[in-house]
């Protein structure tokens, strides 16, 4: 080959690079933006609360824990996050946080009777 010879590439079956701004595979997509008058904190809470609601329906307390803490950390003010991580916290031995969490919503329906059930010491 010439040293001044231009070469060119190989063919390659391979496919295309993905654009620069491309998402990975792995990631959904991201939410759209919130109804107007929404809170955007809540709205971002909803699929996290919905996957908490879900774990614990079928006894995944570690599952539960994770979804509502995130739940919890896009919109603090959640009554429902406060109560499945109070009840995920409790399902799985820290009953000194679970009934924390559980005392301070104890007006939602059922929190008092979650509290009960996991051994809350009355107020």
């Amino acid at each position: 080959v010439d040293a001044g010879a231009v070469v060119p590439p190989a063919a390659t079956d391979a496919a295309p690079a993905p654009p620069v701004d491309a998402r990975p595979a792995d990631r959904p997509p991201p939410p759209p933006p919130p109804p107007p008058g929404r809170d955007p904190r809540a709205v971002a809470a909803e699929p996290h609360l919905a996957a908490a609601a879900k774990a614990r329906a079928t006894g995944n307390h570690l599952r539960q824990l994770a979804e509502a803490d995130l739940a919890l950390r896009a919109d603090p003010r959640s009554i429902e996050a406060k109560f499945l991580l109070g009840d995920a916290l409790a399902a799985t031995g820290d009953l000194e946080n679970g009934c924390r969490y559980l005392r301070a919503v104890k007006r939602r329906p059922g929190a008092a009777a979650a509290a009960t059930a996991a051994g809350c010491p009355a107020d």
